[in-house]
């Protein structure tokens, strides 16, 4: 081992040695994302326990899970999901806590003290990570620091939209501060505005449950016009790992979430305009920051900050960046692994979503089956691999088809009453 500034320079053979002990982690959710960290960490030999948030979290049925609880909600069941940790067994203490999910965030922000003193926590301080949580506060820092963002208002009563109606264009976004409460109550992660009047109606439902918004235009733009920053900053503040994703198909088209991205040189000014509001907020960990490249001034565009793993963790690791195993290094051994470099223009394939999207609108988008269908036969990986780990995908189908049967027997039963 060699110790040359900020870094310890130590070989494979050491991180090898050094994950016999203590060589656990707990993952809190276990979604497709969550499915992703397992895969990371299990690959460096680390043992997993995994606490379900919801009874479809694919992950828990992993083959690399050494135990798992039962379902407990973070946001339902606060005081039985802390009951949970303190009933763990005295071998995993000591181990990392790794969460996947906004609301698997607030729980362990919320308990932070607590848990910190039997576990390894990868979030630092409550207040560091709600301002960045906090769509509000994130792009008045990014505005009082000279990073492009969109146009943007921050209404605080109807009197407000009317007095700056001159100031909206249609259709716009209506946008919450933080996403997942607002999807707790709507079932939607935004609302999209065609006109005044709707406006007005939709901020009226959001006053009545106490909910700060924005009101941001849309940026013009294709799917593919949308970029990541990915980094990880361990606790002095050192930069261990970075990369840039690109998207290039989402669901729903134009505001959901990937389902075709690939890996691509480092953009210099994301990495720079990210830095900035991460190390302004005196962050360290893991963070996604998501820009829109807008055309009619040339300028990428923030549109958020996640500060948690994310769904195309299986990218991250098959293109060279293992980003949760860094996470256990850092944390759990004190150990400052930096990664320079990584394998640009492989594909990540949110398999489900986008083999469903090409069936229900390929004439309406008229896409062409060679052309969209090319990336499977390229240097890929999916999010939810069949022969690397069966089970989740087997898991995965039943609730799908389980979902489509429902919504044809609504449809069918429908039709019946006409």
């Amino acid at each position: 081992m060699i110790q040359v500034g900020f870094f310890r320079i130590i070989s494979v053979k050491e991180i090898c040695w050094k994950t016999i002990f203590m060589n656990r982690a707990i993952v809190l959710g276990c979604s497709a994302t969550g499915l992703g960290i397992i895969h990371a960490l299990s690959k460096k030999g680390i043992k997993i326990l995994a606490i379900p948030t919801d009874k479809q979290n694919i992950a828990q049925f992993s083959r690399f899970v050494s135990a798992k609880t039962n379902v407990i909600s973070p946001g339902k069941d606060k005081k039985k999901l802390l009951d949970c940790f303190w009933g763990l067994e005295i071998k995993w203490n000591g181990s990392l806590l790794i969460v996947d999910g906004d609301a698997a965030i607030d729980f362990v922000a919320e308990y932070r003290k607590e848990l910190a003193k039997r576990f390894m926590l990868t979030i630092p301080d409550p207040d560091v990570i709600r301002s960045i949580l906090n769509k509000g506060k994130l792009y008045k820092r990014a505005k009082k620091n000279n990073i492009p963002i969109p146009k943007v208002l921050f209404p605080d009563s109807v009197a407000y939209l009317q007095r700056n109606k001159a100031h909206l264009t249609f259709p716009c976004i209506i946008k919450p501060f933080e996403t997942h409460v607002f999807i707790s109550i709507f079932k939607e992660k935004l609302f999209i505005i065609n006109d005044f009047k709707e406006l007005i109606e939709k901020f009226l439902k959001i006053q009545l449950n106490n909910l700060n918004v924005m009101v941001i235009e849309i940026i013009p733009g294709n799917d593919d016009c949308l970029y990541h920053y990915r980094s990880y900053i361990d606790k002095k503040g050192n930069i261990l790992a970075e990369m840039c994703t690109q998207k290039l198909r989402q669901i729903p088209h134009g505001f959901g979430v990937a389902r075709l991205s690939k890996t691509i040189p480092v953009i210099e000014e994301l990495r720079e305009f990210s830095l900035t509001l991460l190390k302004s907020a005196a962050y360290h960990g893991v963070s996604s920051a998501e820009y829109k490249y807008d055309y009619r001034d040339s300028k990428y565009k923030l549109m958020e900050i996640n500060v948690r793993p994310v769904r195309p963790e299986r990218l991250f690791f098959a293109a060279g960046i293992n980003f949760p195993f860094i996470a256990f290094l850092d944390c759990v051994k004190n150990i400052s692994f930096k990664v320079k470099d990584y394998k640009n223009d492989i594909y990540w394939i949110q398999n489900f979503p986008d083999i469903i999207e090409f069936i229900k609108a390929r004439k309406e988008n008229n896409y062409l089956l060679k052309e969209y269908f090319k990336p499977y036969f390229l240097k890929n990986t999916f999010c939810i691999p069949f022969f690397y780990d069966p089970l989740p995908f087997i898991v995965e189908s039943f609730f799908l088809l389980k979902n489509i049967s429902k919504k044809i027997i609504q449809k069918m039963s429908h039709l019946a009453t006409k």
